[in-house]
């Protein structure tokens, strides 16, 4: 009976395995790609796009998740592609977060635009996009 369990978790280990391998390659391509950004560099750059407020929010919501692979974000980053950042992490805690900030209501955001890129500026956009379209 011990046998299909220890087999179970092998299988379960070497899941993990991989699937760490393949954030550290995606971690190093995106190292590789750009430098890492100063928090007032990030803000500056993604100011162009949105208000300061917003770009900070960004940035330490991102910086959370990317702190443990010595990474910071760049608003050209595709958050899957480019970031080990889940995708559900954008409507799931941090759309809330950022709705809650303002007193807005998350359950009437708009849903993510069509043709819209999932980059780190988009984001920021697609949060100002939605408390814009409060009522």
């Amino acid at each position: 009976w011990l046998v299909p369990y220890l087999l179970a978790a092998g299988f379960v280990a070497v899941l993990v395995a991989k699937r760490h391998r393949k954030t550290l390659r995606m971690v190093a391509r995106t190292r590789a790609r750009r430098p890492n950004l100063t928090e007032s560099d990030f803000i500056a750059m993604l100011g162009r796009d949105v208000n300061a407020e917003t770009a900070e929010f960004v940035w330490f919501a991102m910086i959370e998740c990317l702190q443990a692979w010595q990474l910071t974000p760049h608003p050209n980053d595709h958050i899957v592609k480019d970031l080990p950042i889940h995708e559900h992490d954008l409507t799931l805690d941090w759309m809330p977060r950022y709705a809650a900030l303002y007193g807005a209501d998350a359950k009437n955001w708009p849903q993510w635009p069509v043709g819209w890129e999932r980059t780190v500026r988009n984001f920021a956009r697609w949060l100002e996009l939605g408390l814009s379209q409060q009522s």
